[in-house]
């Protein structure tokens, strides 16, 4: 009946096809919302920005741009330009416009990016619901499974529906659904689990989950002339395929925890990703040849000692690089450019900054050249891969953001020297990368180094973040 796909597991309880839907586009309608900014002053500070909005629209010209759904088929809507059709009674309306327009051969497309909220049913059951732009910290100002299932019923949709669901805890939203029987020819893909956030990195400009759909649909999205003109989505390569890509960039952003976790093969990424690390710890250490990028071998303090990275840390980013590996990977999709390089650099700081940090606090929290030695073996290795430019000022300050931000509770004065090297470069203009998609990415979040940033935009809400309704 539903066809589930989350980040950490596919589940699947259908009576039709699993593998690839056959339809016809012009019976096909997709509606998607980016809830970007959120007019309750009590939620406001938890908007997620130009992040959802593009995500949200990315998603849509991917549907658009296969052939899977007609350019006059498609609504898009932003919370920040469009609030009225952006609330809980804006998004039924346009809801159910869509789903009732669509033909029993075509599909309905369902896509929402934006905050996912917990919340409890009784002593036992938590379920949760996606947030409009008008949530108001009430449970009953949500879109839940519940009222999802009125709006299919109202709008009597006999077309095949795919929800996508790029919120947190959206794997906890297709639970709900699934005990409704009288949804069929539903098909559901999430962004991460029931316990997991979603995560979104600024440099990438996109959510990570959303970003990589639109790049799988794009690949694996066909049409076929036919007696009548039919669109083949391959659902079953569509979700691998996205599922391969966001983790190898999610796992590329590490949590370490302790010595014993270093050491048992358990340093966690941030997207239920568990990295194959190098067993076994030492105090060795090992560098790498010297990077090829003057924009950073410049930032070296020679009056400072000359830091190396330790075995482990040097372990983890070479592994990275390896065939088969996330860089690997990413490289042979030709996706190593533009936002994704830079998410990739910045990700890697963070990581780098965090296992330095626990084979070696001192030196990584007090010595600005551990950073620039760190830099300078991954332009080293990811030389090896693509000819890239010198790096800008803008990308290199990032890079320190997410390095210190890594460090955890890094103190701003110990790089302000950096700070102001990185300041002084020649390169100081913010040059415009040329995206696989022969688009250029433009800088979509501004990296200053003051203060350090948060890496998951997607703030999971918590059951004590809502004022429930009396």
């Amino acid at each position: 009946r539903i066809l589930h796909l989350a980040m950490d597991d596919c589940i699947v309880i259908t009576n039709g096809q699993t593998e690839s839907l056959r339809f016809d586009p012009a019976q096909s309608y997709m509606i998607s919302y980016g809830i970007d900014s959120q007019s309750c002053n009590k939620f406001s500070v938890k908007s997620l920005g130009k992040i959802a909005s593009s995500s949200a629209s990315e998603v849509l010209e991917a549907f658009v741009s296969s052939g899977a759904i007609p350019a006059a088929n498609a609504e898009l809507f932003v919370a920040s330009k469009q609030l009225d059709e952006c609330t809980q009674a804006g998004i039924r309306r346009s809801f159910c416009q869509q789903a009732r327009k669509a033909g029993k051969n075509g599909i309905f497309v369902f896509h929402f990016t934006g905050h996912g909220v917990k919340f409890s049913i009784d002593k036992e059951s938590i379920s949760m619901g996606l947030a409009p732009a008008d949530f108001s910290m009430s449970k009953d100002t949500l879109i839940t499974a519940s009222i999802l299932n009125d709006w299919l019923q109202e709008s009597r949709c006999e077309a095949t529906k795919i929800f996508l669901i790029d919120t947190c805890y959206a794997g906890r939203l297709v639970k709900a659904l699934e005990a409704f029987a009288t949804i069929s020819r539903l098909y559901v893909m999430c962004g991460c689990a029931a316990n997991e956030s979603t995560i979104a990195l600024g440099r990438l400009g996109y959510s990570t989950f959303s970003y990589f759909l639109s790049r799988s649909i794009d690949y694996n999205v066909y049409t076929i002339q036919d007696n009548a003109r039919n669109c083949v989505f391959p659902m079953g390569d569509i979700y691998d395929d996205c599922k391969r890509l966001s983790l190898a960039l999610s796992s590329l952003l590490v949590t370490v925890i302790n010595h014993q976790a270093l050491a048992s093969c358990s340093i966690h990424a941030k997207l239920a990703y568990v990295d194959n690390f190098d067993a076994g710890y030492s105090d060795v250490q090992t560098d790498s040849s010297a990077g090829r990028l003057d924009s950073v071998a410049r930032l070296y303090d020679s009056n400072r000692p000359a830091p190396i990275l330790h075995d482990q840390c040097e372990s983890w980013l070479s592994e990275k690089f390896e065939v088969g590996e996330p860089i690997d990977l990413l490289h042979r999709r030709n996706l190593l450019a533009g936002g994704v390089l830079d998410a990739a650099m910045c990700s890697m700081m963070y990581s780098i900054a965090a296992i330095q940090s626990l084979v070696n606090p001192q030196v990584t929290k007090q010595e600005p050249n551990m950073f620039v030695s760190a830099l300078e073996h991954w332009a080293d290795k990811i030389d090896q891969f693509i000819d890239i430019e010198p790096l800008s000022k803008s990308e290199i300050e990032a890079a320190l953001v997410f390095y210190m931000a890594g460090i955890g509770g890094a103190d701003v004065r110990v790089f302000e020297g950096l700070m102001c090297k990185i300041a002084s470069q020649e390169s100081d203009v913010v040059r415009a990368s040329v995206r696989a998609d022969g688009t250029l990415d433009e800088v979509l979040v501004d990296s200053g180094v003051k203060d350090l940033p948060q890496l998951v935009k997607w703030v999971p809400l918590e059951e004590e973040d809502l004022v429930l309704a009396e």
